[in-house]
């Protein structure tokens, strides 16, 4: 539990989120044994870099480390097993008849169909060659033809493994280089005319130059998005080499945009910002890939899942997916994990498996109403050392309560309603030194004024708190039950207190500050009334009469 709400005096804690679900609600694996797969894939292929398409349903899953690299265009059922699959290998091209090792396809991006062919033209990274190259695939009688995109001279001089990242959005290409402390290039494209540089974002914005370091991989699981829901493009991306802690624990970066610049406003996720409460180690390579996923537990705020493959549950670089629930303000309110032991993921991972080093949206394949992810798993063995597989992955979604309540007021009787449901819990404070755990208490007030009440509302999904002013205006008294002829002595007591001023028949009850029952009846006359079996703390009695009511506040102390 990270935050704490201040209630008049006391501190209690919110309980926001625990237990929050965010697991996979189902999932179909994707490899040379599983999910439908047609195509041969290679030993040591590493088949699994996946990558969103613009076309409904489809995505592209790389083989990056099949000789130079090739990569598939998948078509997904609703099971996210495989219907149709395309492959573009470098092999089809002559430019690599010479190279070696070139990870040809380890970044794609769909650009639209530019030529109107029905065909989607691509840009291609093949982070291997060099220092990084970028290529364009333009359709031409149903096949693609290759063409370079030739950098700048100051990115080509300076580039490190540019093009395993990208991203594209209105015309401009988003590309990552590993090179210092890592950077993001952003590209105008023209694929006939080539790249015209427009910014670069690294160390030398002044939102970064007292965070990044050399080795942080700034930039990597480089994707886009709305996240603060503004109307500008935000970049979202991770830096797996972040040492905040440890070595390589890893971090998440979301860089918000403004009308008038790129990145107007930076939060960082890590085990020391953002109030990321998840358990790293070194190496998990924590941020190696993210993205939005859509508002999962209904809080009006987009939710991430970020990929960690280097989490050593159960065994060596096995890897794990966070997903992330979002505050509005940019920090991580809870997190859930699935891996091989958590968040319902069943499947037998291994060794080396690297889970969630890639992650792809998929949009809402089950038509559940939830964005579902499409996870990689490139040291996957299914068929060959290293083959390579991918998960799609259908995420359990289950809102959290509002917080909200309503009320009605009735002299000094005031009436609360909070929303309800299996699983709910509850904690008021009525602003007077009274609580309670009821989901629709009634409490009476000692006094006129305006009270600031606030509900503390969870569940097994999440939780909220909210506060509303309450007035109370008038109290109820009567000739007979006058509160000026009512006295409670000793006060603070410790075995018995003496009430005077009641009438014989006159009916009481006694509460604690949650608006428990304590002790109930009727006065006959009695001196005293018994307080010894009583916890130390607050108490309150409330004395009736012919239809009027009145209510003292007394303390137990010893």
């Amino acid at each position: 539990m990270k935050h704490a709400l201040l209630l008049t005096g006391a501190f209690f804690s919110a309980q926001i989120l625990c237990g929050q679900t965010g697991s996979a609600a189902d999932f179909q694996k994707v490899s040379t044994e599983a999910g439908d797969l047609q195509t041969t894939l290679s030993n040591g292929g590493g088949f699994g870099y996946v990558m969103e398409s613009q076309s409904a349903n489809k995505i592209f899953a790389a083989a990056p480390f099949t000789e130079n690299g090739e990569f598939l265009i998948v078509e997904l059922n609703n099971d996210g097993s495989a219907l149709t699959e395309f492959k573009v290998s470098a092999e089809d091209f002559s430019y690599f008849d010479e190279l070696v090792d070139s990870e040809f396809g380890a970044a794609v991006v769909d650009i639209g169909d530019i030529n109107s062919d029905n065909l989607n033209e691509l840009i291609v990274g093949a982070p291997g060659i060099a220092g990084g190259r970028l290529f364009t695939l333009i359709s031409q009688d149903g096949q693609y033809q290759l063409e370079e995109l030739f950098l700048p001279g100051e990115v080509e001089a300076n580039s490190e493994r540019l093009g395993e990242y990208l991203a594209f959005e209105e015309g401009i290409l988003y590309a990552n280089s590993k090179h210092n402390e890592g950077s993001i290039y952003l590209f105008g494209v023209d694929v006939f005319e080539g790249l015209a540089l427009l910014e670069t974002i690294d160390i030398g914005h002044p939102l970064l130059s007292e965070r990044l370091e050399e080795g942080d991989q700034f930039g990597s699981g480089l994707s886009l998005g709305d996240i603060d829901q503004d109307g500008n493009m935000d970049i979202i991306c991770g830096a797996p080499g972040d040492d905040d802690q440890d070595t390589n624990f890893g971090a998440v970066y979301l860089l918000y945009g403004s009308d008038s610049e790129t990145v107007a406003e930076i939060q960082k996720i890590s085990r020391l910002e953002g109030d990321f409460g998840g358990f790293l180690n070194v190496d998990d390579e924590f941020g190696s890939s993210v993205r939005a996923i859509g508002d999962l537990d209904e809080n009006g705020t987009i939710d991430l899942a970020v990929g960690a493959p280097g989490d050593d549950d159960g065994g060596m670089n096995i890897g794990s997916v966070w997903i992330l629930f979002m505050h509005a303000e940019g920090w991580v309110i809870n997190e859930k994990k699935i891996n091989r032991f958590e968040g319902n993921f069943t499947f037998d991972l291994a060794v080396e498996d690297r889970l969630a080093a890639r992650i792809a949206t998929i949009g809402d394949l089950n038509e559940d109403g939830t964005i579902d992810i499409v996870i990689s798993a490139e040291g996957d063995d299914d068929g060959g050392s290293n083959r390579g597989a991918f998960y799609t992955i259908f995420i359990e979604r289950c809102p959290a309560p509002s917080g909200d309540f309503d009320f009605e007021v009735n002299g000094a009787e005031v009436s609360f309603f909070a929303e309800g449901g299996a699983g709910y819990s509850y904690i008021w404070n009525f602003d007077d030194g009274g609580f309670s755990e009821s989901q629709n208490p009634v409490h009476t007030y000692e006094s006129t004024g305006t009270y600031m009440v606030c509900l503390a509302i969870n569940n097994d999904c999440g939780g909220d708190n909210f506060c509303k002013n309450v007035q109370v205006t008038s109290i109820l008294s009567s000739a007979d039950l006058n509160r000026e002829k009512i006295s409670l002595y000793p006060n603070p007591a410790s075995q018995r207190i003496k009430v005077t001023g009641l009438s014989v028949g006159t009916h009481y009850r006694i509460t604690d500050i949650t608006g428990k029952i304590i002790q109930k009846g009727i006065y006959e006359n009695q001196d005293w009334l018994e307080v010894s079996a009583f916890k130390d703390g607050l108490y309150l009695i409330e004395i009736s009469s012919e239809g009027q009511r009145a209510v003292r506040k007394f303390q137990v102390a010893r």
